[in-house]
């Protein structure tokens, strides 16, 4: 096989491929082939990526910036608030919040510091998110990645094909579709 199809390509790749708008890095080996080649296998992998990951409400999500916002608010308002609350008082009761709220059960006062840490891959993860560009067609391909590891709470890597991508996609649409039913109620 000469070309990189969901079962080979890497989302990394994939991604690189997509921002740089190298097309070239659709081929598996090293060698010269003709341009109109080239394009009808990346076009035929274009195909795989969108019937792989639809538009989901995941990127219908990121379009308008929402979860933009919602990282933001979970990694310089929330978080850090309950941080300070840590530090203040460590009575049951808002220590058992904190651990509602994040999943992190502090037990001393050295189990801070994996809150501190999380502040800071959430923060990290908002920068990253910041700076990525949009594509023309609207969401590009790294903020997807992006965006499923904060709704998912986890780092995916880069190297995992992009046939498993699209189950941490589906993942995440389906954890925003349970939040915005929460919400309805």
């Amino acid at each position: 096989m000469l070309f990189h199809n969901k079962y080979t390509i890497s989302i990394g790749r994939l991604a690189v491929m997509l921002d740089s708008q190298n097309y070239a890095l659709i081929k598996r080996i090293r060698i010269p082939l003709p341009e109109r080649m080239i394009m009808k296998a990346y076009n035929k992998l274009m195909d795989e990526v969108n019937e792989a990951l639809n538009k989901t409400a995941l990127e219908r999500e990121i379009e308008t910036g929402i979860l933009r916002l919602k990282l933001y608010n979970k990694a310089f308002v929330l978080y850090p608030a309950l941080l300070k609350t840590a530090k203040l008082t460590w009575d049951a009761e808002h220590l058992k919040i904190i651990e509602e709220i994040t999943g992190y059960k502090l037990e001393k006062l050295e189990d801070r510091e994996i809150l501190i840490a999380e502040i800071d891959r959430l923060q990290a993860k908002y920068r990253e998110l910041v700076s990525e560009k949009k594509s023309e067609g609207g969401v590009s391909f790294s903020e997807l990645i992006i965006s499923t590891e904060i709704i998912l709470d986890r780092e995916i890597s880069r190297d995992i094909l992009l046939y498993e991508f699209a189950n941490y996609t589906h993942k995440a649409t389906e954890k925003l579709q349970a939040m915005e039913h929460l919400n309805d109620r």
